[in-house]
């Protein structure tokens, strides 16, 4: 049992790193700076980033948006925690991660200065 929530909470890592990544990749794209990424007002917080994205045009519904929001979590999962909130599945993340892969992952490849892309998700 408690391997398995080991591994579960690591694959939320993972996703909610992977969703990060994305969307900083949309606003480096759209001229955000490397210091705007790394303040502490976006830095890691994928709602922040994920609201700032949508600023320049990124497509998000609201339960996106939500789950973005819900992202933010994955790094508390490192830490013992008390009290509520709300968390996201494996599924959930991934289906997140599939609709920013096929919004931002074309225009990263068709961007200045990208040689490779990754194989697509299947």
């Amino acid at each position: 049992m408690c391997g398995e929530i080991f591994h579960y909470l690591r694959v939320k890592d993972l996703y909610s790193h992977a969703i990060e990544l994305y969307l900083k990749s949309f606003l480096l794209m759209n001229d955000v700076s490397l210091d705007d990424l790394r303040s502490w007002t976006l830095g890691h917080h994928v709602s922040a980033l994920a609201d700032k994205a949508m600023s320049f045009g990124l497509v998000l519904d609201s339960m996106q948006r939500l789950h973005a929001e819900a992202a933010d979590d994955a790094l508390f999962d490192r830490y013992i925690s008390t009290g509520t909130r709300i968390t996201l599945t494996a599924d959930t993340f991934h289906a997140l991660c599939v609709h920013l892969h096929t919004q931002i992952g074309p225009l990263v490849y068709k961007h200045e200065g990208m040689t490779r892309a990754l194989e697509p998700l299947q």
